[in-house]
Formats: C-alpha cells, structure tokens, sequence
C-alpha cells in the first residue's frame, strides 16, 4: 500500500468568513450552472465580473498552453479578484471542471463600490487574495516535496474536506473529477491516479462510481495524507 513517509503540511478545511455585507453583496448576483468543460470566460483584457463560487470546481487555465491548469478554486472561492484592479497584466480562461458548477456573479463596478464604504468587504477581498496566494503555494510545495501518489492523496483529502458532506461515518462528495482531471490537478499521470485509487479502494478506504466518491475509512485517509 501507498506509504506518506514525507513530512507533510497539515490539511484542514478552508471557510469563507459569512459576514451580513458580503451575503448582501453577493445576494444579488446573476446565478448561473455550467456544464463540464463549458468557458466561463476567457480574459486577455479586464473582466467586467466577480465570480462566487457555489457549487463544484473551476478551472484557472493558461491561455497559452489550456493544458496547464493554474488554480483550482471551489465552493465559496472568489475568481477575478485581479479584476478589480486597474489593467490586470495576467490573462487565463477559467472553465467549469465539474458537472453543474454553480457560480454567482458580481459586477466589478459594484464590488469597488462596496470597497470604499465598507472595512468588512476589504477584509474579506485580501482574505481570499490571501487564500488564492495560499493555493498556489501549496501547490508549488506538493510538487517539490511530495510522491506523485501522495499528491493525489492530499489533494483528495482536500477536495473531499472542502467540497464533501458526511454520511454517517463516510465522506461523500459530488460531482466526481475524472482520473485525467485530477492528474492534470495533481501533476500526475491518468494511469498514475487511477493506480492509487484503485489500490484504496482494494483495502476498503474509498469507494467511487461515475456519479460520487466515497471516503470509507477517513482516518486511514488521512494517515495515508500525513493530515
């Protein structure tokens, strides 16, 4: 079985501060489902809209290469903070990775607003500019210290924490990635994570079909994490 003999960084679930302002701001945002693959937008120029998201994952892409997948953010995650800066000089896409990703979204114009009135929503900008600073570092780390089948490992443990709901004594979370997704999230090969879950779902620690995913056994799973 996959042994995590690295020391590794603890993994806890990531919460968006609820603050009456921001629910208030976001309340009356365009709510929108995206299909898998659907283009959210493409941005080689300012982006008129904040996105929340509320249900599922987004992928941040390279424009130039949209196989290089650059942030990964979910459920209560904000996408094109940058915007809200004069000339952003990055450019990406970000498309829906999950089935029926939900996504709320907000004008620019509107959120600048809230900033020069409100020392709540300023807080809460840097925070998830923090947090987005946060991911990248993480990630940078994972692929310089930890094994391949320990990445996807962590960030299953991740994904399940953040995105995932408890069932009795399991973990379930829906909509599932596929084997590639998660490679392409991980630094790994398809063959390599289909390897690894196989290989926990022989010794009883997750369960997966097309439809969900299964975390049998989390205090294994987070043994095997180094959590």
């Amino acid at each position: 079985m996959i042994a995590a003999e690295t020391s590794v960084r603890k993994i806890y679930p990531i919460t968006t501060p609820v603050v009456n302002d921001w629910n208030e701001l976001f309340s009356r945002g365009v709510e929108q489902s995206y299909r898998r693959g659907q283009i959210i937008f493409s941005r080689n120029q300012q982006h008129p809209f904040v996105y929340q998201v509320v249900k599922g994952l987004v992928a941040i892409r390279s424009i130039q290469n949209t196989d290089v997948i650059l942030d990964a953010p979910g459920k209560g995650d904000l996408i094109n903070l940058d915007g809200l800066f004069q000339d952003p000089s990055e450019t990406y896409q970000a498309t829906a990775l999950t089935g029926s990703t939900i996504l709320k979204r907000v004008p620019v114009g509107d959120i600048q607003l809230a900033l020069q009135s409100r020392q709540k929503i300023n807080e809460l900008v840097h925070q998830h500019l923090l947090n987005q600073i946060k991911r990248s570092q993480d990630r940078i780390h994972d692929l310089m210290v930890l094994s391949a089948p320990e990445r996807i490992i962590h960030f299953l443990m991740q994904y399940v924490l953040k995105q995932g709901r408890p069932v009795g004594l399991e973990w379930v979370v829906q909509p599932v990635l596929t084997h590639q997704e998660i490679g392409l999230l991980t630094g790994t090969g398809r063959q390599t994570v289909t390897t690894v879950l196989n290989e926990l779902r022989a010794e009883g620690v997750v369960h997966f079909t097309r439809n969900y995913f299964i975390i049998r056994n989390l205090a294994k799973m987070t043994a095997l994490s180094g959590c």
